[in-house]
């Protein structure tokens, strides 16, 4: 059957500023792109107006056409000020997020009026680009969610499939397509763009950064090309294919049940990734052979190791599926207490505010009562000094848990302390004695507003001291919180430190202070987070 799009019913007193293409040039010219809200703000405005206009789709198609570029760059600018920024995203952050999305929205359903003018017969001329730009519309909203780290509606995948499907009705799947947007590429197909998504959600996008979302995106952009989608298995794969369901509100699968190969029937669509699987293997023999990212095409920014790690995570992400855990989890429920970076967590591991070592303070009259009157110092100076540093200690529920770390959940209204992937993380059950240190490997806005995180551990019980700088330039340096992981022999790890970001430097000599004072030497960071940097050491 035909795909049937639920379009608004064109209203006669709903009218843009502009009735044709030349018209809405002139329009642009106005239009104030070095305000990037207001310029989204009155393109939201003329969406609106399109969608329900009773122009022609002819006239619409090119006048959507005119828009775009002005289009793609108003949403690039708003959308670094959501993207891959910590979460929960603050009001005027999630004030941009849906304004993007909204202008996606309104742009891709004035597309898909003129898509559905092609599936009933109408321009075919133009059917090719037609579907592709409505098909990239859509896959640009659905990146936005993942540049927001949310969860991607099950809504999105049902529309996404929905377009391509009329693509193939159209027969124009494969059709190349000039594009001006695309940065690796001059031409594109429906293929293309709409594997594209797939690609990126079967990488895993809530472990990456800003700078690697940006670098992947690229390389999906050119990647995607190599991709064949048909409805038959490919004849000689290079890796299995990848699976989709055409009638599914899901991204692509691999499975060896027969009998969801049998619900997804006529559905079934086969994306052959053996032209990615090949430019992503041989890249990363080339990088090991000596070859510069940037030689390999893999852009400036591209570093290594990083760019190697990168390239290896996408390949078992994307050339089988199986990337598995080393330790299965298993659901525990429970709560957890959460603290966030090193000074906080400081705090909490040692139980007493930090203290400049060395300078022990005279007690006051009042404080020399407190300890005659109840053998201790009454902690509500302590209690605050972790208010007035902004040091919090939150409940998150323990999702599942396994050796290697801890998924958890925080609930809507249940903390204020902003998370992203790579920061530092202290966690402790109610019942336990010690806390467990953990870097945050992915993040995740849930759809119902809860916020999820995966923490991989550090093994060791953390203890809490304090660092500085030695030699002549040194001395007036004050000391800093820092974390001491021991050695797990059974684990082949060793002893490291966790400093603040910038004060790892090779051969730097740092002097700690605990129960007594004690030097040791630098050596290689072995981790570097968001928030910190774990490195090696000698005892001096």
């Amino acid at each position: 059957m035909p795909v049937q799009f639920d379009l608004p019913t064109p209203r006669e007193d709903s009218a843009p500023v502009f009735a044709n293409a030349r018209a809405c040039a002139d329009w642009l010219e106005s239009l104030p792109l070095t305000s990037s809200s207001t310029a989204q703000a009155q393109l939201r405005a003329q969406m609106a107006l399109l969608s329900t206009s009773p122009l022609k789709p002819a006239v619409l198609a090119e006048i959507l056409e005119q828009l775009r570029e002005a289009v793609l760059f108003v949403q690039g600018e708003m959308t670094k000020k959501f993207a891959y920024h910590p979460l929960p995203l603050s009001d005027l952050e999630t004030q941009a997020w849906n304004g993007t999305l909204e202008l996606w929205r309104g742009y891709g359903l004035c597309w898909r009026i003129c898509v559905q003018a092609v599936v009933g017969g109408e321009l075919q001329g133009q059917a090719a680009q037609i579907c592709q730009r409505a098909l990239d519309a859509h896959a640009r909203l659905m990146l936005d969610y993942v540049n927001a780290c949310a969860e991607l509606p099950a809504a999105e995948w049902q529309m996404l499939h929905k377009l391509y499907r009329a693509a193939e009705h159209a027969g124009v799947a494969a059709d190349r397509v000039r594009d001006k947007s695309l940065t690796e590429a001059s031409a594109t197909n429906c293929m293309a763009t709409y594997a594209r998504p797939i690609l990126v959600a079967l990488g895993s996008p809530n472990e990456w950064g800003a700078r690697q979302t940006q670098m992947i995106l690229r390389w999906t952009e050119r990647w995607a090309t190599k991709i064949v989608i048909s409805h038959n298995p490919p004849a000689k794969p290079v890796k299995p294919p990848i699976l989709v369901d055409l009638g599914a509100a899901e991204a692509g699968f691999r499975t060896d049940s027969a009998a969801r190969l049998d619900v997804a029937g006529a559905n079934l669509r086969y994306l052959d990734i053996s032209g990615v699987a090949r430019s992503v293997k041989n890249r990363i023999i080339l990088l090991r052979k000596g070859e510069t990212p940037a030689s390999l095409g893999l852009g400036e920014d591209a570093v290594m190791p990083a760019c190697e790690l990168t390239l290896i995570s996408l390949y078992q992400h994307w050339g089988d599926g199986r990337v598995g855990r080393e330790q299965a989890r298993r659901s525990v429920g429970g709560r957890v207490f959460v603290a966030g970076g090193v000074a906080s967590i400081h705090y909490y591991v040692s139980g007493k505010p930090f203290k400049q070592p060395g300078h022990a303070k005279e007690l006051t009259s009042k404080q020399r009562q407190e300890i005659a009157t109840f053998g201790r110092l009454a902690t509500r100076d302590e209690d605050e000094h972790s208010h007035l540093q902004g040091f919090t200690l939150e409940e998150w529920e323990l999702g599942d848990e396994s050796l290697a770390g801890l998924r958890l959940i925080r609930a809507v209204g249940a903390g204020r302390m902003r998370v992203a992937v790579g920061q530092l993380v202290g966690a402790r059950p109610p019942d336990a004695r010690a806390y467990i240190l953990g870097t945050i490997r992915w993040v995740q806005l849930r759809a119902n507003g809860q916020l999820m995180i995966g923490v991989k551990s550090l093994p060791g019980a953390p203890q809490a001291v304090a660092a500085r700088a030695t030699g002549v330039n040194a001395a007036q340096e004050k000391y800093q919180q820092a974390l001491l992981l021991p050695s797990v022999p059974a684990l082949k790890e060793v002893e490291t430190l966790l400093l603040v970001p910038g004060m790892h430097k090779p051969g730097r000599v740092l002097e700690l202070h605990a129960e007594i004072g004690r030097q040791v030497r630098l050596e290689a960071i072995v981790e570097r987070g968001a928030d910190f940097e774990r490195c090696t050491f000698t005892h001096i």
